[in-house]
């Protein structure tokens, strides 16, 4: 979850921030989520995440990215088993 934090937070003072393809697959916790979530709004320019391989993210989780108001074009949560 820090790591996440970091990462947004270089986002966060930059108005020049260009991320716009996060890959997030594999190893997140529920909590991660929703503080990914919660820096979304700072990241203007992010229109693609990829959560894939994430067991642990539930609807709450998702709920959390959706309910940010900040559009993404491609979300990808695909679970192989």
């Amino acid at each position: 979850m820090e790591n996440i934090v970091l990462l947004c937070s270089l986002c966060v003072p930059q108005d020049d921030c260009s991320l716009t393809h996060l890959s997030l697959a594999g190893g997140l916790m529920e909590g991660s989520v929703a503080t990914f979530a919660r820096c979304l709004p700072f990241c203007p320019t992010e229109v693609s995440v990829d959560l894939s391989e994430n067991p642990a993210v539930t609807s709450a989780g998702l709920h959390s990215i959706l309910s940010t108001q900040r559009p993404l074009t491609y979300l990808k949560l695909q679970v192989v088993r």
